[in-house]
């Protein structure tokens, strides 16, 4: 969670210029499914 929260400016620069703001929700969690994940993402895509 800290090094998410420290690095997150790196999104907002890569977002900004696109002039989006997606909807999300950080959760720290003690482990993730494989061992050696930082993080996990899961997206959905409306067509």
């Amino acid at each position: 969670m800290d090094e998410a929260i420290e690095h997150f400016d790196v999104l907002a620069t890569r977002l900004g210029p696109l002039a989006a703001s997606p909807p999300m929700t950080l959760v720290g969690v003690t482990r993730l499914a494989i061992p050696g994940l930082m993080f996990e993402i899961e997206a959905a895509a409306i067509v």
